[in-house]
């Protein structure tokens, strides 16, 4: 990639999908969230797919001490998933290149690709008994933290 000028910018997130089917939420990812939810910025996804995320965040915005200011960009956040496409775990990185949507697809015809979203995910073969996968995206000044607004875990 460094031979067309492509270059990694940014990361938005990391994340851990595992493979745990249930009916409802699997009772690894409560035992999870209680674990976490005092520790850090613990959200839900606000549309209600089982994609939980960790965002940056202060030791105040934390404890509750401060509201959480999510007009600011944050970033890498951490995701966890319930993943019930697959029967082995994925790790992905979602990465910012300073390339645009068709000059990815042009670099890599086999990745499977998220035209809704404008990303590539490449899978990479390692020999570890997981998916390891990579998800490109073009560089965006834009960030989604203010998505999760209204959706931060509350301690019961």
């Amino acid at each position: 990639m460094a031979e067309r000028g492509i270059a990694l910018v940014g990361v938005d997130h990391v994340g851990c999908n595992l493979p745990w089917f249930a009916s409802g939420l699997h009772p690894q990812i409560r035992s999870l969230r209680e674990k976490l939810i005092l520790a850090c910025l613990y959200h839900r996804f606000p549309t209600g797919e089982a994609w939980d995320f960790i965002l940056p965040g202060e030791l105040e915005e934390i404890g509750w001490e401060k509201p959480v200011d999510y007009s600011r960009i944050r970033r890498p956040k951490f995701e966890v998933v319930s993943f019930e496409k697959s029967s082995i775990p994925l790790v992905q990185f979602d990465v910012q290149l300073n390339a645009s949507y068709e000059m990815l697809l042009d670099l890599f015809p086999e990745a499977l690709n998220a035209p809704d979203l404008r990303n590539l995910w490449i899978y990479l073969e390692n020999p570890y008994g997981i998916d390891v996968c990579v998800v490109a995206n073009p560089y965006s000044e834009e960030d989604w933290s203010d998505f999760f607004k209204n959706s931060r875990l509350m301690p019961q």
